[in-house]
C-alpha cells in the first residue's frame, strides 16, 4: 500500500491533490469528483441547501482525500452517481472504468481488513469507503449487499467506541445514519443503529419541544398513541421552524436537522401498531414524509420498497378509518409527492379529488392552506405539489 507521509502538495481546487494519487485513476476523474461534490449536496440532501448550508465552507465527508482505499471507492461511487443519478443510465449499461476502480478498491480494502493495522481498519477513511459501498448498493437496488455493508459499519462503529466517536466529524456521522435508515426502509429490516435492544433513542432537540400551542394540533391527536402524537407535534414544529428560516433567511444550524431527523425517524421505525389501524396509517404517513424531507434526494426515487407497498394498502383503505378529512388529504399528498405517480395510480388521483371536494379546496392556495395546517415545507414541495394539483383537475 502506498504511503502518504510526504509533505502536502499544492492543491488544485477545494479538495484535490494531483501528487500521490494512484496512477491508474485518470486526473479527469478527480475533476469530475470535485465538480460532482458541488452539486451532490443539492441533489442528495436538498433540505440542507434550502436552509442555507454552504458545503464549500467545511469538508463534506471525504475523510480520506489521500487514502488509497477511499480514493478508488470514491471514484467508483462518483461514477455511479454520474451514471445513475445525473445521466439516468439504465442498470444494463456497465461502466467498465467504474468496475475496475471498484475491484481495485475492494482488493485494497480486503488487504487492509486482513492486515495488522487495527487503527486503519476503523479509520474515518475506511468507514467512509464502506459507506460509499453501502450507498452505491442502495442506488443499485441491491438489498443484500447494502445490508452487508451497513452491518459492517455497525461493527466498525462499535470498535470505535460507538457513535460518539464521530462527534468531530458530524457530516460523516449523519451520512452513516441516513444510510442506515434508508437501508432499513428499503429492506424492511431493523436499523443497525439506535434500535438495538436496550439502546437509547436520540433525544428531541429543545427547539422542537418548546412553545407547543394546543391550537396548533388537531383534535384527532388526543385519540392517537401518545408517543405517536408527540412525534407528530415535533415533526410539525420542525417544519414550522424550517419555513420560518427560509422566509426570513435566518441562520438554521444543520445540527437541528440532524438531531430532528434521528430523534423522529428512529422512533417511528421502532414503533409497532396494528395493521390497518389509524395509528399505523399515521406512523406510515410520517415515515413517508420524513424519509422524503430527510433521506430522499431531489428527483431521486429508490427502487420499490416495502414502505411504498404498505402505505398504498393503508391509503386505499383510509376511508374506513374515519380520519379527519384534512389529515386524509395530507396523507394522500405525501404519497403523491414522494412515492407514487398520480398519472400511473388512478386510485390516487380519484382519492385526492374526492378529498379536496370534502375540504372545499377550489384552488392551489386552498390546498396549500390545508397542507400547512398539518405539516408542509413549501421550499421543498410547493412546485411539485402544484403540478400534482393541476394534473388532477377535471379537464
Amino acid at each position: 500500500m502506498k504511503s502518504y507521509s510526504s509533505p502536502p502538495p499544492e492543491r488544485v481546487g477545494a479538495r484535490l491533490y494531483f501528487i500521490g494519487f494512484p496512477e491508474d485513476v485518470e486526473p479527469r476523474l478527480f475533476l469530475e469528483m470535485e465538480q460532482v461534490s458541488s452539486v451532490a449536496l443539492q441533489i442528495l440532501f436538498p433540505l440542507l441547501v434550502e436552509i442555507g448550508f454552504q458545503a464549500e465552507k467545511k469538508p463534506w465527508l471525504h475523510p480520506g482525500e489521500r487514502d488509497s482505499v477511499a480514493i478508488y471507492i470514491d471514484a467508483f461511487a462518483t461514477q455511479t452517481f454520474i451514471d445513475r443519478v445525473l445521466r439516468h443510465q439504465p442498470e444494463s449499461e456497465v461502466n467498465q472504468v467504474a468496475t475496475l476502480h471498484l475491484q481495485k478498491g475492494l482488493t485494497l480494502l480486503r488487504e487492509r481488513m486482513g492486515g495488522l493495522d487495527d487503527e486503519a481498519k476503523i479509520s474515518d477513511a475506511t468507514i467512509g469507503a464502506v459507506l460509499d459501498l453501502a450507498t452505491a448498493a442502495l442506488f443499485h437496488g441491491d438489498a443484500n449487499t447494502a445490508k452487508q455493508h451497513i452491518r459492517g459499519l455497525g461493527k466498525m462503529t462499535d470498535l470505535r467506541g460507538g457513535l460518539k466517536a464521530f462527534d468531530t466529524n458530524p457530516g460523516l456521522l449523519m451520512e452513516i445514519l441516513r444510510c442506515d435508515m434508508s437501508i432499513a426502509l428499503f429492506t424492511a429490516n431493523e436499523p443497525v443503529f439506535c434500535c438495538r435492544a436496550g439502546s437509547k433513542l436520540p433525544d428531541f432537540p429543545d427547539q422542537v419541544l418548546s412553545s407547543f400551542d394546543s391550537t396548533e394540533c388537531p383534535d384527532f391527536l388526543n385519540a392517537l398513541n401518545p408517543n405517536l402524537a408527540e412525534v407528530w407535534r415535533v415533526t410539525r414544529k420542525f417544519c414550522l421552524l424550517v419555513n420560518l428560516a427560509t422566509q426570513t433567511r435566518r441562520q438554521f444550524h444543520p445540527s437541528l436537522i440532524y438531531d430532528s431527523m434521528t430523534s423522529i425517524m428512529y422512533r417511528l421505525l421502532r414503533m409497532v401498531f396494528t395493521n390497518g389501524s389509524c395509528d399505523e396509517t399515521l406512523r406510515l404517513g410520517l415515515l413517508v414524509f420524513t424519509q422524503h424531507i430527510f433521506l430522499q434526494g431531489q428527483q431521486i426515487r429508490l427502487p420499490s420498497q416495502p414502505l411504498s407497498q404498505w402505505y398504498r394498502i393503508h391509503l386505499r383503505a383510509i376511508d374506513s378509518q374515519r380520519a379527519p378529512t384534512q389529515i386524509t388529504l395530507w396523507l394522500l399528498m405525501v404519497g403523491a409527492i414522494s412515492l407514487y405517480s398520480v398519472a400511473e395510480e388512478a386510485w390516487l388521483g380519484e382519492s385526492l379529488r374526492r378529498c379536496m371536494e370534502r375540504c372545499n379546496v377550489g384552488s392551489w392556495k386552498d390546498l396549500q392552506y390545508v397542507l400547512k395546517s398539518c405539516m408542509w415545507i413549501p421550499a421543498l414541495d410547493d412546485r411539485v405539489g402544484q403540478q400534482i394539483y393541476e394534473s388532477i383537475l377535471p379537464s
